[in-house]
Formats: structure tokens, C-alpha cells, sequence
């Protein structure tokens, strides 16, 4: 398990990555953003995947535990999703038929409103 807040998803995943050594690929669709996000995201051209992600966690666990994961965290009212998979090597955005590589944040997204 994994804390984003500081750096936002994308930061998370890359630091997951990088300590254990693996690469994913990330379904862009399955990922929960709130509407006020959303808004806010489009109305200061910030990228959602490099925003802060204060409350968020990243949980990496065995394919075969996703469902019993996500279905104790919906019964507990916690909304989750499973967003990819873990793949040998490269992180990967899956957007419809696109693939590209997961971005890479020097600096949280959000401080872009204050410079």
C-alpha cells in the first residue's frame, strides 16, 4: 500500500514501481476522479494524475484478491476501483486504444495555480 497525496497517482505509482522493481499498465478510465477534481483540473489545465491525492491509496495485492479487496472497501461506503495491473517492466497509460507512457511530475500539479 501506498500514501499519493504528495505528487498525485501518477508520483505514487512511479515510486511503487520503482522500489519494487516492475512496471504497470494503468487503465485511465478506471480511475475514480471526483467531479470538483474533474472541474478543477480543466479549469486550471492541470493534469488530474499529478494533483494531489490527499485521502487516496494505492493498494498492489495478487489478481486474484482484487475483487475480495474492492468489495470490502465498497461495503465499508470507501469508493475503489482496481486501475491496472502490474507487467515486468514500463509504466503504461491505457486510454481507449492509446498507450503512452505514465507521465512523470517534477512538481505537484497544483502548484502551477500559484506561480
Amino acid at each position: 500500500m501506498h500514501d499519493p497525496t504528495e505528487g498525485g497517482l501518477a508520483t505514487g505509482l512511479h515510486e511503487i514501481a520503482r522500489c519494487s522493481k516492475v512496471g504497470m499498465i494503468i487503465w485511465k478510465d478506471q480511475i475514480n476522479l471526483f467531479p470538483e477534481c474533474e472541474t478543477l483540473c480543466r479549469e486550471f489545465s492541470l493534469d488530474p494524475l499529478g494533483v494531489i491525492a490527499s485521502g487516496a491509496l494505492i493498494i498492489i495485492a495478487d489478481s486474484s484478491q482484487s475483487e475480495n479487496i474492492i468489495n470490502a472497501l465498497i461495503q465499508n461506503s470507501i469508493p475503489c476501483s482496481k486501475i491496472g495491473q502490474v507487467i515486468e517492466k514500463d509504466l503504461i497509460i491505457k486510454d481507449g486504444f492509446k498507450e503512452y507512457p505514465l507521465p512523470i511530475f517534477e512538481a505537484d500539479e497544483i502548484t502551477k495555480i500559484f506561480k
